[in-house]
């Protein structure tokens, strides 16, 4: 095949045989001609910018790796239409697993944070009845008893 040159150059399906031979060119040409079109169809399936645009490529990487069993597809634009339909769904779902995850480092943080919380507190209430303690024993022996009575009793 020649070098890289428009779609319209070329016949859609010899572009396409040429890829189910391994034909980096024609790889490049459907990809600059159908990159557009999957943009558009994909901004209507999803209003997330990234998670379309990782759709796109791995849709095109799986597309090169499998392309020896491609020969048979009639229809290529409809195929990758559809072909990106279900790789959004598969990439959404993965996001979903990815956020459950970060899910679940959120959590673990909050409980550490729970812990640390919980030691600040233990050591604010040990700082205070030292403090205490300093107090009652400032005092007269007398007045003593009854303010260590107040303060064990509560």
């Amino acid at each position: 095949m020649p070098s890289a040159g428009s779609f319209n150059t070329y016949n859609e399906t010899d572009l396409w045989e040429s890829l189910g031979r391994g034909d980096k060119e024609a790889f490049e040409i459907l990809y600059r001609h159908y990159f557009k079109l999957l943009v558009n169809y994909g901004s209507r399936l999803t209003t997330d910018p990234f998670l379309l645009e990782d759709a796109i490529q791995d849709l095109f990487t799986n597309l090169w790796r499998r392309k020896v069993q491609l020969a048979s597809i009639e229809e290529p634009k409809f195929y990758l239409l559809r072909a990106l339909r279900n790789q959004l769904s598969r990439n959404t779902r993965n996001n979903v697993v990815d956020e459950a995850e970060d899910i679940d480092d959120f959590l673990d943080y909050l409980v550490s944070l729970s812990d640390e919380q919980q030691t600040v507190e233990q050591e604010t209430i040990l700082d205070r009845t030292r403090q205490i303690q300093a107090a009652i024993s400032r005092l007269p022996p007398g007045s003593r008893k009854p303010s260590i009575s107040v303060f064990t009793t509560g």
